[in-house]
């Protein structure tokens, strides 16, 4: 049988109306990169981040329903290619923008942007919502205009599932926090004032953490051990020739630790990173993603290929990778839907 990905989309209105919003699906080929799509399609209101777990075949997806926000879950039915619809809960925070699943602590971890906190929510063994259990709040503020309170950008697993990492983008800080004990940050990162740091990526090794920043454009290099972090490197996204308004966006690692990928929003382009022998980057390229304003991408098919979700021209757009230098070659094909937000990538 040929392997083939499938792609969960999710796909965003912004309204109360929510008639444009859901979660969409489409079957990548790991042969030819080519995309159809699949007839799963959830009506969920304004999906705005998306996670999988492996285990028991459940997806999540955080809802922003202006007045109200939520996390639900659906369960994958593989012999049935669709979606089943579980449970939800009520989140105690606004505009959720991000969401982990830790299979190890049965855990959902939510960065709530709006208030800043992080929602944490117990799973049952089949991986359905059990309860909000508790939420992290945190208080301060930046100089930056878009730093008037606290605004958690990530809550991210640390890979051994003991420590959950929160990049604010509104403090700029990066908290540690021990699962075991999380009504204090275990330690705490501080970056220089308007950097906004925004979302994380760990190395394969465990050893190694990037940390992508919105406000400055920046990628810290870090070494990580037991929740703790120790910085090594900054580096700059942009070429100087660049003056034009930019926001750096995801940041995504290949699965041999090889290369690190940043999008940049506004330039509209993707910068590669070579990881040198001891974590450290080295500023290899540029590359086009066939859209405006990309917020998330993914690498799918033992990173064969890079599928970039494109928010502002209403696209998702895949393109051939070169294993071998880390460069984005051939685009293979785009597809059209609105305001794409996230992609979670599943082998089917």
């Amino acid at each position: 049988m040929k392997e083939k990905t499938l792609l969960f989309i999710a796909s965003y209105d912004g309204s109360q109306h929510d008639s444009e919003s859901g979660v969409l699906a489409y079957q990548l080929s790991h042969q030819t990169g080519q995309v159809n799509q699949v007839d799963i399609q959830i009506s969920c209101p304004n999906p705005s981040y998306l996670a999988f777990d492996r285990v028991n075949d459940m997806l999540y997806a955080t809802n922003d329903h202006l007045r109200n926000s939520f996390v639900s879950a659906y369960k994958f039915d593989r012999n049935e290619n669709s979606l089943i619809f579980k449970n939800s809960i009520e989140l105690d925070g606004k505009w959720p923008c991000h969401l982990d699943v830790c299979q190890k602590q049965k855990l959902l971890a939510i960065a709530n942007y709006f208030e800043g906190n992080v929602s944490f929510c117990h799973l049952s063994e089949n991986g359905c919502i059990k309860k909000l259990s508790r939420t992290i709040k945190k208080s301060g503020k930046g100089i930056h205009p878009r730093q008037d309170c606290s605004h958690s950008h990530a809550a991210a697993f640390a890979p051994d599932g003991k420590w959950l990492l929160v990049p604010d983008l509104g403090l700029d800080t990066l908290m540690s926090y021990c699962i075991d004990k999380m009504n204090a940050d275990y330690s705490r990162f501080d970056f220089p004032s308007a950097t906004g740091p925004r979302h994380i990526v760990f190395h394969p090794n465990g050893k190694w953490l990037y940390v992508i920043t919105e406000l400055s454009n920046e990628v810290y290099v870090f070494d990580y051990c037991n929740g703790k972090v120790a910085y090594k490197q900054k580096l700059k996204l942009l070429p100087q020739s660049y003056q034009g308004e930019s926001t750096a966006s995801a940041i995504k690692i290949t699965s041999d630790g090889k290369f690190v990928y940043g999008a940049i929003r506004g330039f509209n382009q993707v910068v590669r990173f070579a990881v040198m022998a001891d974590g450290i980057l080295e500023k290899t390229g540029y590359f086009d993603t066939a859209g405006k304003n990309t917020r998330d991408f993914a690498l799918v098919a033992e990173d064969k290929f890079v599928v970039f979700a494109n928010q502002d021209s209403n696209n998702i757009a895949i393109f051939a990778r070169n294993q071998k230098n880390g460069a984005i070659e051939e685009l293979i094909e785009t597809r059209n839907l609105h305001s794409p937000q996230c992609i979670c990538a599943v082998l089917n």
